[in-house]
Formats: structure tokens, C-alpha cells, sequence
């Protein structure tokens, strides 16, 4: 509040100030945080370990859904014939 209101003095030592201030916020929230990690050795591979263990992992999360089709519901109007 005392850079916001000091503002009007020096508006572009409060704009570097809170432009600080949000930056730092980003950083403690992870919001800079990267959206994409590689695990690769040194010659830019995947380890087969690294495959095994994310194929395991999958392997459980299916296990753990049931993707069993439900039969479509009748129509209520349906007639024998």
C-alpha cells in the first residue's frame, strides 16, 4: 500500500517495485514453474527404466477404471414384436 500510494511521485520506481512484488509472488505460487520436463540420459535417450516405471504406472491407473461399455437404454416406448 505505501509503494501504491507513493505512486503518484514516482510512477515509474512504484511500477519497477510491484512489478517485483508480482514476479516474486509467481515464483513462491509455481506459477513460472516449466510445463514440460525431458528425463534423458546424456545422449538424449530415455532410460528403459524410466519407460518400465511410467508403463507400470498406467498400467495400475486402468486397472483402477473400469472401461466396461454400459448397454444403451431402451427406449421407453419399445414394443415386442
Amino acid at each position: 500500500m505505501l509503494l501504491w500510494n507513493h505512486a503518484g511521485t514516482d510512477p515509474v520506481r512504484a511500477a519497477e517495485a510491484l512489478i517485483k512484488i508480482e514476479a516474486r509472488e509467481a515464483r513462491l505460487l509455481g506459477l513460472d514453474m516449466p510445463t514440460k520436463v525431458a528425463v534423458t540420459d546424456p545422449d538424449g535417450g530415455i532410460p528403459l527404466e524410466t519407460i518400465r516405471r511410467v508403463m507400470e504406472r498406467v498400467d495400475r491407473q486402468r486397472a483402477e477404471v473400469d472401461v466396461t461399455p454400459e448397454p444403451a437404454p431402451l427406449p421407453l416406448d419399445h414394443r415386442r414384436q
